[in-house]
């Protein structure tokens, strides 16, 4: 967690509201959880926890991005006056955008 390309999603508190373990359910109502919601002023980033990060290319890489993108799409409807980026963070404080 004090990784420093961590800190400004975890401790540094420099955010405008941060969330843990948020749901958000989509407009049919199907259920969405999220590992960790951090907005700042110009965008909300996505944190999916990860005990490593997957092979760009990988089933598992490709199953996160398709995930992770389901995520983004709803709050891009719930909060359409922010653009949402979305990472994946290991359990070594990793962490890397997931487009």
């Amino acid at each position: 967690m004090d990784t420093p390309k961590l800190k400004p999603y975890l401790t540094d508190n420099q955010w405008v509201q941060a969330w843990n373990e948020i749901d958000i359910a989509d407009e049919q109502g199907r259920s969405y959880c999220m590992d960790r919601l951090v907005e700042f002023e110009d965008h909300l980033a996505i944190l999916d926890y990860k005990l490593t990060l997957p092979e760009v290319g990988s089933e598992a890489h490709d199953k996160y991005r398709a995930q992770l993108n389901n995520y983004k799409q709803e709050l891009g409807r719930i909060r359409p006056d922010k653009p949402a980026k979305a990472y994946l963070i290991s359990a070594k404080g990793e962490i890397a955008e997931v487009i």
